[in-house]
């Protein structure tokens, strides 16, 4: 479970009928989910990779990346990340000879860069389709936000302090987690170039 600093960013909305109402598609990619590992254990998993860290406060971003055949992905942490640096996003670039990203084992290069229906090259209609929901545009960048609940488990329950535990229990605390998804797509033309998706939950 996140630290509890982590959970401050989960919302409330009626529970999701669906992948498409919770964007839960989107946050996992080969394997590897947002909000269950940290950066560390990504790199165990996928690989060396430097950690880079940059900006300060709610600024703040540390991720690791990997080249691919199809591009790089980027594995990212904010400050909701605390100091183990959870995983609480995803980024897809094309390939930029500055970056200082690892390599791939072999046996995960030939996974797609697809997430969730999300892929380089797509136009800006097919953006906002796999969207799912409305988006906000700027120019050549588009933004889409889901939001959803996300019921606490009982492990959930057992990380909490007892007084809150109670407080759940007789109605007075909410028993759910508020989850946002927000993407952030940007186009070159008519084609999408990068994107970034990131998964917060909150209490």
């Amino acid at each position: 479970m996140p630290p509890l600093a982590s959970m401050i960013a989960l919302c409330c909305f009626a529970l999701p009928s669906s992948a498409a109402d919770n964007g839960s598609q989107f946050s996992v990619w080969a394997d590897v989910e947002l909000g269950k590992l940290t950066l560390a254990q990504v790199a165990e998993r996928l690989g060396p990779a430097e950690l880079i860290e940059s900006g300060d406060a709610g600024g703040y971003e540390a991720r690791i990346c990997y080249r691919t055949p199809s591009g790089v992905v980027h594995f990212l942490s904010g400050e909701m990340g605390g100091s183990s640096h959870q995983l609480l996003g995803f980024a897809v670039s094309g390939d930029n000879a500055a970056l200082r990203c690892g390599e791939l084992p072999a046996i995960y290069r030939p996974v797609s860069l697809d997430l969730g229906g999300l892929r380089l090259g797509l136009t800006k209609g097919e953006f906002a389709h796999v969207a799912g929901t409305n988006v906000r545009w700027d120019a050549n960048v588009g933004r889409a936000a889901i939001e959803s609940k996300r019921p606490m488990t009982p492990s959930d329950l057992a990380d909490f302090p007892k007084a809150v535990r109670e407080d759940i229990a007789v109605g007075k605390v909410q028993n759910y987690f508020d989850v946002a998804v927000s993407i952030t797509a940007t186009f070159s033309g008519e084609q999408l170039s990068e994107f970034s998706v990131w998964k917060i939950e909150t209490f």
